[in-house]
């Protein structure tokens, strides 16, 4: 999705995952661009979300990626319902 030039909006648990993400992100972006990105496609536009709030707020699309766990994903899903509109697009890695 970034580099697609979309806003993405991540929220971690852990904060120092934040902090790996954007690194891993500016590791990989070099080679991104040797293959093409959007012309908006730009690490900037990644966005480290202190809580599941502030990550959905305006949302058009959400990708859950949470461990393999029931009952988190089904605690997740619950809380991300109860916070989109019902036209917003709740994506599971599973």
């Amino acid at each position: 999705m970034l580099a697609s030039g979309l806003d993405v909006r991540v929220w971690v648990r852990r904060a120092e995952a934040g902090a790996d993400l954007r690194n891993a992100v500016a590791q990989m972006w070099p080679d991104l661009q040797t293959q093409g990105l959007d012309p908006g496609a730009d690490p900037a536009r990644l966005t480290v979300a202190s809580n599941m709030e502030e990550a959905l707020e305006g949302a058009d699309f959400v990708q859950e990626n949470a461990a393999e766990d029931a009952a988190l994903k089904a605690d997740l899903f619950a809380r991300a319902d109860a916070l989109l509109p019902a036209d917003v697009l709740i994506a599971s890695s599973t």
